[in-house]
């Protein structure tokens, strides 16, 4: 049967970095150098740490994940508990398990909302898939192309996908060092040993990093936002590490990139609706603007049916990217495999498109300690569905299998060089091979949760290569499940994303005490929730 929640497997041992000690409405969180106090009316001291002070009871922490002002004033948020996922780089990667909220304010004169508001923050940090980098200059943040151009010119990493942002802003004003502040993504990470193949390479990772802008659920976000953000919007990075190089091969995800919208009213399939041409072209250009600025040259590959609802928005894109330029793919990955998957051999075909892409594109090589860039990756595939959950996560993992068969082609024991392309590398690291894909099919399990509710459809493809009657089976129940989550218990998952995405702050409910009909909340980029919550647009 599927399961409900994605199994992160085995906890590790990691070591707190810090002691939070509580005194009434007083708190305090220090290491051997800084003491950070934090007093009930909000203000915030930095001060050296007294040898001889004594530790006081409390509890150990791994560092600060930000502030946020509910109903009655401002919450510290840190982190309590933690596991090691491993290291990359030079720096070790933690997956948060657990949270602790501390009041900044008198709770006497607590609003009689703010619990409901308090629980809502807490259930939504208490997800599996908040990870966090610390101990060297890696910066989980971003990729490692990324990372290593921020150490050599001294910069700083862009936030597009640091999901704590816009809750570490108030503290900016402080002089907290940077080591009590944790830069937190939202999505997933897996680092395993590599398996002896001939080619040096000691570890193999995958990292997700789900955008903080336009954050929500599968019906209440889709598509675009005014400033041309996409929903669900996914960076993915497939590493290969040795101890002098780290090789990367970085995809992306996001939704159609247009305006358009599938509010859920009970169907098993809501109706899309698209908005008119000319805001799509402008929207599009945004959006395509944005990703061209960080990644270059950008390919479109789209999977979505071409017949049906799908293609009302399906048929739209093309035209948009064709009028923009764009290369675009259009292949319908259910016409093509069936719906059931079992011609998934067809998949070669796709591959065989999108091959001179991969080839001109090429990928990442930074040596190990980031110092030094050999090459860059001059280009992103960017794949959707409609979900981008389930068909996307297939095809990413068939194009990185490509990428990462040519790459141990080419890697000698010690050094990886970058090489011409051989559009046939031999297929023979049968081991890897299987970690990668089980490694692929956990990844779409996890991002499948934070948006659909599910771990994802089509699973069985992406771990072992053919579909399964269990995979019939265990599709068939994901389905269901979906569309009880996404009808009855998405609203509520809402609400907490953009609380603590920092898109919108919480608001005392109208004196009437009643759910504000739609026209009358104050956020407007999002589709409602269930549980009638106002918000104050962060904008």
């Amino acid at each position: 049967s599927t399961q409900s929640t994605w199994d992160p497997g085995p906890a590790r041992m990691a070591t707190p970095s810090f002691r939070c000690v509580s005194s009434g409405s007083q708190h305090s969180i220090s290491d051997h150098h800084t003491v950070v106090q934090l007093s009930p009316s909000g203000a915030i001291t930095v001060s050296a740490a007294n040898a001889n002070q004594a530790p006081g009871c409390g509890s150990d922490v791994y560092g600060i994940f930000g502030m946020v002002s509910l109903l009655s004033g401002p919450w510290l948020i840190v982190v309590s508990d933690a596991v090691l996922v491993g290291r990359i780089c030079d720096s070790e990667v933690l997956r948060v398990t657990a949270t602790r909220t501390f009041p900044l304010f008198d709770r006497t004169l607590e609003h009689k909302d703010e619990e409901q508001y308090l629980q809502l923050l807490q259930n939504t940090l208490a997800a599996p898939d908040f990870y966090f980098a610390r101990g060297g200059k890696y910066q989980l943040t971003c990729n490692v192309l990324q990372n290593a151009r921020c150490v050599s010119s001294g910069a700083s990493p862009g936030n597009d996908f640091c999901w704590n942002a816009s809750l570490l802003l108030p503290l900016s004003g402080y002089a907290i060092p940077g080591r009590f502040v944790l830069p937190i993504i939202k999505g997933f990470v897996n680092i395993s040993a590599a398996p002896s193949c001939g080619s040096g390479f000691k570890q193999i990772a995958l990292v997700s990093r789900r955008s903080r802008f336009r954050p929500g659920t599968r019906f209440h976000c889709r598509g675009l936002d005014a400033t041309g953000h996409a929903a669900n919007f996914v960076e993915t990075e497939q590493l290969l590490l040795s101890l002098t190089h780290v090789v990367s091969f970085v995809q992306v995800r996001g939704p159609i990139p247009l305006y358009w919208t599938q509010t859920p009213n009970l169907n098993y399939t809501p109706p899309i609706r698209c908005s008119s041409a000319p805001h799509q072209d402008t929207g599009f250009r945004r959006h395509l603007s944005d990703l061209q600025s960080k990644y270059s040259d950008v390919v479109n590959v789209s999977l979505v049916n071409q017949h049906g609802s799908e293609n009302v928005v399906g048929a739209e894109y093309q035209r948009v990217a064709a009028k923009a330029g764009v290369h675009h793919v259009a292949f319908d990955l259910h016409a093509r495999i069936g719906n059931s998957g079992l011609h998934v051999a067809r998949l070669s075909e796709l591959n065989a498109l999108i091959n001179p892409t991969l080839q001109k594109h090429g990928y990442s090589v930074c040596s190990a300690d980031l110092k030094t860039i050999v090459c860059e990756q001059k280009g992103v595939v960017r794949t959707n569905c409609i979900d981008c959950l389930d068909r996307t996560n297939l095809v990413q993992r068939v194009l990185a299998g490509t990428v990462i068969d040519h790459v141990l082609s080419l890697a000698g024991p010690d050094v990886v060089v970058a090489l011409p392309w051989d559009t046939t590398p031999p297929h023979v690291h049968a081991d890897l091979d299987h970690q990668l894909r089980t490694a692929w099919s956990d990844n779409g399990d996890a991002l499948s949760l934070s948006y659909a509710g599910t771990p994802a459809l089509k699973r069985d493809i992406t771990r072992t290569g053919k579909r399964t009657l269990a995979g019939f089976i265990e599709d068939a129940h994901t389905a269901v499940t979906r569309y009880f989550v996404n009808n009855f218990s998405d609203g509520a998952k809402q609400d907490g994303l953009v609380l603590v995405s920092g898109a919108a702050h919480a608001q005392p409910r109208p004196p009437s005490d009643r759910m504000p009909r739609r026209s009358q909340r104050r956020i407007t980029v999002y589709a409602g929730t269930c549980r009638g919550l106002p918000w104050r647009d962060a904008t």
